[in-house]
């Protein structure tokens, strides 16, 4: 039986407006979800901060409020007016996008999946291209649940970053969002039995999640619409510099820079992630653990490039 509420992202709401719909908080005394805010109440910054407060980063809506959920997300992201914080526009943004690759994977429509994550991209870049983004702010909205759409959202917002901080050409990085974005569509073959599987993976097993970079790229290989930069970042993005990696086991430049590009943030954001099997890391504790794979699976300058960036931004 489908649940009846769906749960939203707090960092999403946005302060002197009404929402439209009823908003539910969980009450951990009881195990069950309360009213908190009426449709038609207009959220005060002290509200927001009191969530903060408590740590509470979810809400809840009624399915049947989604479509006018979805609507008011979308207004926020492409208010470009300055009349929305950044915050909020970012944090609408990583909900439209979640919520669209949900939809549009289980279409199982490459032509459908490919625009999608083209559009999306376009969306990510409008946001976190601006003069006021900070990293932080980024970093305090991103999801930690293990799931394909998390992590490709959250991969797809590291690369922005990162690609930006590398210097890439401009025009390289909506198809380097796009390319993120898809980077783990592979994984729609693999049952959640083995991908949320609490215990060690048996060898059949790890043979399946292994086969998940293979599996994206003949899903997409015939698409013209891509890039073979894109389609290098489904194939490659587990392969490590020094041939370690799989599913071939390339080595050096044999690895498009894309690609290289995405195995860091790939396993950054992995890191940081909830697993069926532990905590996510501290920041600090994740690039402790990839400093070890520096200059074997990681290319260094980005690795170092991207150390910096997470650095910069906890002394901030």
């Amino acid at each position: 039986m489908t649940p009846p509420y769906v749960m939203i992202s707090a960092a999403a709401l946005r302060v002197g407006q009404p929402l439209g719909v009823d908003l539910y908080l969980h009450d951990l005394s009881t195990n069950q979800l309360g009213l908190y805010k009426q449709a038609d109440y207009a959220l005060h910054a002290s509200d927001l901060e009191q969530l903060r407060v408590e740590g509470k980063r979810h809400l809840y809506i009624h399915r049947e409020a989604q479509d006018r959920y979805h609507e008011y997300l979308r207004l926020l992201v492409s208010d470009d007016s300055g009349d929305t914080p950044l915050a909020a526009r970012v944090g609408a943004m990583d909900e439209v996008v979640r919520e669209t690759l949900r939809e549009c994977f289980a279409s199982d429509d490459p032509n459908r999946i490919v625009n999608t994550a083209g559009t999306l991209a376009q969306m990510v870049l409008r946001v976190l291209d601006g003069s006021d983004f900070t990293t932080a702010e980024l970093l305090q909205v991103v999801q930690h649940d293990y799931s394909t759409f998390t992590q490709s959202a959250n991969v797809a917002y590291f690369a922005t970053l990162l690609a930006k901080a590398l210097g890439l050409p401009s025009a390289d990085l909506g198809p380097i969002i796009a390319g993120a974005l898809l980077h783990d569509i592979g994984q729609q073959e693999i049952s959640d039995a083995i991908l949320c599987k609490p215990g060690r993976l048996d060898d059949y097993e790890l043979h399946l999640v292994r086969q998940h970079p293979l599996n994206g790229f003949r899903k997409l290989c015939r698409h013209d619409a891509l890039l073979d930069g894109q389609l290098m970042m489904v194939y490659q993005h587990h392969e490590k510099i020094d041939g370690s990696g799989y599913p071939v086991g390339c080595v050096g430049d044999e690895i498009h820079p894309w690609a290289r590009l995405c195995a860091v943030v790939d396993t950054f954001a992995a890191l940081i992630s909830i697993r069926p099997y532990r905590g996510p890391r501290t920041h600090e504790r994740a690039l402790q653990i990839m400093e070890f794979d520096c200059g074997l699976a990681f290319e260094p300058e980005m690795f170092q490039c991207w150390k910096k960036i997470i650095e910069d931004c906890s002394r901030a």
